[in-house]
């Protein structure tokens, strides 16, 4: 088991020893094994519905067992990153699995970035729709709630809240096209 000490030294060592900015996004690589790839599976898919991207499931070269690789761009620090070895090693005992192997990481590239995929880009260009019945004004509160969604659903991690946040988001901007709209309706109609 990996303990805070350790990864404690390994900040300490990773800040000697590159040029990385630790203090932001890093590509973090976590690994599971166990002789049985379909177990494996079954891990990548709930990783995966949780917003990581599964890298590979390997066989060993001596053939004793399997690899699962997952990542995800994150920003950790040593007490950060031991809750996660903790919440991956609760992992490795719920579904059964030999072990969590540990983890890498590297510097994040915008290839790293995770992509999203095509539900939840319609999901979070919802209040685009404003610009069809607001012309102007929804245009203006449907654009930035989306810019908003975008962001929030890239920094959530938890796969629920990203959507019950981005969707306070859109309603949100839905509330002040409503006030806006009424607003200058009754400015011109004062002014008739």
């Amino acid at each position: 088991m990996i303990t805070l000490q350790q990864l404690h030294e390994m900040f300490a060592n990773m800040r000697a020893t590159t040029n990385w900015d630790l203090d932001g996004d890093m590509l973090w690589g976590y690994f599971f094994t166990d002789p049985n790839p379909k177990k494996l599976e079954a891990v990548a898919k709930h990783l995966s519905d949780a917003g990581y991207r599964v890298v590979s499931i390997h066989e060993t070269d001596d053939k004793r067992t399997h690899f699962l690789h997952v990542e995800r761009v994150e920003h950790h620090t040593p007490r950060t990153l031991d809750a996660r070895n903790q919440e991956f090693y609760a992992l490795a005992a719920k579904f059964g699995i030999a072990t969590y192997d540990g983890m890498d990481v590297g510097p994040a590239t915008p290839t790293t970035k995770a992509k999203l995929l095509w539900y939840q880009q319609v999901w979070l260009a919802l209040p685009f729709a404003l610009a069809i019945v607001g012309g102007a004004i929804g245009g203006a509160c449907g654009g930035l709630a989306w810019f908003i969604n975008l962001k929030v659903f890239q920094k959530t991690e938890h796969p629920v809240l990203r959507y019950v946040w981005t969707g306070l988001i859109s309603a949100a901007a839905v509330a002040v096209y409503v006030i806006a709209a009424l607003v200058l309706m009754s400015f011109f109609n004062g002014q008739g």
